[in-house]
């Protein structure tokens, strides 16, 4: 596939997203959302794909939405609700994606960037990072899963206050939150999220895809159906190439070998 906003590729089953309109800061574009979609179907069924990390290329990770098309407008207000549907579109695919998901955090991620890496499973940040709810700025309001994810992270009362006063934020302080998983000096981040994926990838993906949906389902769950679903879903699991990989492994005294 041709992208012109961003680029992928994929080494030893580690797959990478890169946001690529250094420009702009990686601004968010219509055109943007409808290549990681694509890129993000296209990826579903990827066999060789075990994990995924999305970053962005230059000082930042990204800075939002694409203020240049707002200005240019979106052809009334039906414009910007088609635009809006894609970028829901967009937030469904990540948040769904049926692999881990790791943001690799190196610089700004405001507005609608931060709220792609809280549709991320994992988030390690460089201590040179920095977040915001910026959307009041614009007099908007969070977009891209930020009125539903972030309060999941940091509560209620503390995500109204995000929103509400949509102030920078530090690294340490998304860290302290939850935001971000891992906090690094910046010149490890690389290094940090490498070694965080090389160990995802070699895991059991279809057992940590299947828990992944579990997990991102439970906040919509009571416990009973919780538990209906994790036994459906081990009774799939335990007849499952992975799980007699694991148990082979376990009784032969090595390591378990998941790329099957």
């Amino acid at each position: 596939m041709i992208f012109e906003t961003i680029s992928y590729s994929i080494n030893n089953g580690i797959g990478i997203l890169t946001l690529n309109r250094q420009e702009q800061l990686n601004a968010l574009s219509g055109q943007m959302f409808r290549e990681m979609i694509a890129l993000l179907r296209d990826l579903e069924t990827a066999a060789e794909l075990r994990v995924l990390i999305v970053r962005g290329a230059g000082r930042a990770f990204c800075a939002g939405g694409d203020v240049v098309e707002m200005t240019e407008g979106f052809g009334g207000s039906m414009g910007f609700y088609d635009h809006m549907e894609l970028a829901n579109r967009f937030t469904i695919a990540l948040a769904e994606f049926p692999r881990p998901v790791i943001a690799q955090i190196n610089g700004a991620a405001t507005g609608a960037g931060m709220n792609v890496a809280l549709a991320a499973d994992i988030t390690i940040a460089s201590e040179k990072a920095k977040f915001s709810q910026i959307f009041g700025n614009v007099g908007l309001i969070p977009d891209v899963g930020g009125t539903y994810l972030l309060p999941r992270v940091v509560g209620r009362s503390k995500a109204k206050e995000l929103v509400f006063t949509y102030s920078m934020i530090s690294a340490q302080e998304a860290f302290d939150l939850g935001i971000v998983n891992k906090l690094v000096p910046s010149e490890k981040l690389e290094e940090t999220v490498q070694e965080y994926a090389a160990k995802i990838a070699q895991g059991p993906t279809r057992a940590l895809g299947i828990a992944k949906k579990l997990i991102n389902r439970s906040f919509e769950s009571d416990l009973r159906s919780a538990l209906d679903f994790e036994a459906l879903a081990q009774a799939l699991c335990g007849n499952g190439d992975e799980h007699k990989e694991g148990v082979s492994a376990f009784a032969e005294k090595r390591k378990p070998d998941f790329a099957l």
